[in-house]
């Protein structure tokens, strides 16, 4: 936790610095996960032929739109071929921002450099774009793994002159 309020970006960039697993995944404080979901999804990294992702994108259900990002999971996607993933959500006009949806390889991430910016709202739509563009393959966990709960009075319920700066 942090001693201050530094902002999710940071925070989430500090939690990066401090990680020690092979992989990470992001939940906001007010989210949860399945019960037994870290048990299976660690099955199914470990699968022989989801060894080489760098990524992996887990389904998700919530209390408010978006309720689920299941239509991410209707198509068949070539595991090895991001670029078939990024076609397909652009083409249904699905909108990927949250960095929630996603369990992500701790060494390819450094290897990228990649962090998030500090902004108030919004800095894990940055994130994402960049990091769906230096994939080289992906795997799509098709079990319910994350739970988003809409809480009034979350940053990304503010509205306000410093969160519209931010952003």
């Amino acid at each position: 936790t942090n001693k201050k309020k530094i902002g999710p970006g940071l925070s989430r960039n500090k939690g990066l610095s401090l990680s020690s697993w092979k992989f990470v995944l992001f939940l906001d404080s007010d989210d949860k996960l399945y019960k037994n979901s870290l048990h299976s999804l660690e099955k199914h990294i470990t699968n022989k032929n989801n060894r080489t992702s760098e990524l992996f994108l887990v389904k998700f259900i919530g209390e408010s739109f978006p309720y689920s990002n299941e239509i991410m999971f209707k198509k068949k996607i070539n595991n090895k071929n991001p670029d078939e993933f990024i076609n397909y959500i652009n083409l249904e006009n699905i909108f990927v921002n949250n960095c929630w949806y996603f369990i992500i390889d701790r060494n390819f991430l450094s290897n990228i450099k990649l962090k998030f910016s500090n902004a108030k709202v919004g800095e894990d739509g940055e994130f994402v774009c960049k990091l769906l563009c230096s994939i080289n393959h992906i795997s799509f966990y098709n079990k319910n793994f994350y739970w988003h709960r809409d809480r009034h009075g979350s940053l990304t319920r503010s509205i306000d002159l410093a969160t519209t700066k931010s952003y």
